[in-house]
């Protein structure tokens, strides 16, 4: 996969790199300095071996802060049969979007185009002085993304409440039959990944990622990209393996803690998949195998950090 090409290019340049240097001192090293060294005194010897250790605690770049967040758009893009609307109708609809956040003022600041999707931007202002960011489609008219700049810096609603309020927000756009596949906290921000239901199954390619703070329990941002480029209800699971079958092929070491039914996207098509959420020992995992064959489609390993969950 594309995190294990990303593991073991890192492993290659940490290895490689402390190649040449043990060389370098294998070469031009005294024994005077190499006593030295054993004997526990400073000298070059002990610069280089320090040196290699701190080059060694860098770490691979390759994350994804939600399961499928990078795979982009599948298939037909479902905005291109919608009407384009002009700015000025963005603008009203904008407004209409944001009615209860007390919005002063909004600026059109021109537009942008992200992959196959075209937006008007708009800097919006609350009575309150907060700023938002917010793109809205030049297709159709939908609200695509907003991100607010105000801080969180208390902590009063739990994630099952900002769940609650993120459900509230995406359902006054429309955006229903969905299933929280993610969650994460950072700071006092929730971040919620939400991917629609068809069949019985979680369709990863109709993602919509939300983040909500804690300490005032509104929408602070959203990214519904994926969602809008592909969101369609033509959608149908397709197996032929049962769940059981699929489970018995996993390493016996994985204690599933969890299933589901998916359809996800890889390579610019959907596939239909068996989730399983797992642990081994103190680690967790998230695979995905195929429904059709019980083929391997992806692994990610759960990291907890600073920015909160994120997955490897």
């Amino acid at each position: 996969t594309q995190a294990e090409h990303a593991s073991l290019t890192y492993l290659y340049t940490i290895n490689d790199g402390l190649y040449r240097e043990l060389s370098q001192l294998s070469t031009h090293s005294t024994d005077a300095e190499l006593r030295a060294f054993l004997d526990g005194e400073e000298g070059t010897m002990s610069d280089s071996f320090s040196r290699m250790g701190k080059g060694t605690q860098a770490q691979p770049k390759e994350g994804v802060s939600a399961p499928f967040s990078q795979e982009g758009n599948v298939g037909k893009n479902r905005l291109s049969d919608l009407e384009e609307v002009s700015s000025s109708r963005a603008e009203e609809l904008c407004k209409e979007y944001f009615a209860d956040y007390h919005v002063r003022s909004a600026k059109y600041t021109g537009e942008a185009v992200n992959g196959e999707m075209s937006c008007y931007n708009f800097l919006l202002t609350q009575e309150d002085g907060t700023e938002l960011f917010a793109q809205i489609t030049k297709k159709g008219g939908k609200l695509s993304f907003f991100r607010s700049y105000a801080p969180c810096k208390e902590k009063n609603f739990d994630l099952a409440a900002c769940d609650s309020l993120a459900r509230e927000f995406l359902g006054k756009l429309g955006m229903e039959k969905i299933d929280a596949a993610w969650t994460s906290e950072a700071g006092n921000a929730a971040e919620i990944t939400y991917v629609c239901m068809h069949d019985g199954a979680r369709v990863y390619s109709d993602m919509v990622r939300v983040s909500v703070c804690e300490g005032k329990g509104c929408v602070t941002g959203m990214d519904a990209t994926s969602y809008l480029l592909n969101h369609s209800g033509s959608r149908a699971f397709e197996a032929g393996i049962s769940e059981a079958e699929a489970r018995g092929m996993l390493s016996s070491e994985l204690e599933v803690l969890s299933a589901h039914r998916a359809i996800v996207p890889v390579s610019g098509t959907e596939v239909s998949a068996y989730e399983f959420e797992c642990r081994s020992g103190e680690a967790k995992y998230i695979v995905y195998l195929d429904a059709q064959t019980g083929a391997e489609v992806q692994v990610w390993c759960v990291r907890e950090g600073e920015q909160g969950r994120f997955l490897r």
